[in-house]
């Protein structure tokens, strides 16, 4: 298994990611800087970042998971008018 150093190093080296993208991070997630940095590799018009209060899982209340819809929702769109 890679440690948070190695995966943090191969971030960005394989190209940017040019599909749309959603990215739900926790701020009391452990891997927060992590997922940070995943989001610079990625189309900056195209990737949407959704900040929560939790760690490392997904909201379940409803305001997040209406927000969490509609980004998804972004998504597919932008993927497929393009």
């Amino acid at each position: 298994m890679a440690t948070d150093g190695e995966m943090a190093n191969t971030m960005g080296t394989l190209g940017q990611i040019d599909i749309p993208t959603v990215h739900i991070i926790g701020k009391k997630d452990l891997c927060e800087a992590q997922s940070l940095e995943l989001v610079k590799s990625c189309t900056r018009n195209t990737a949407q970042v959704l900040l929560n209060d939790g760690g490392h899982d997904i909201p379940r209340d409803a305001a997040n998971t209406n927000k969490i819809a509609v980004a998804i929702e972004r998504a597919l769109l932008l993927a497929f008018s393009g």
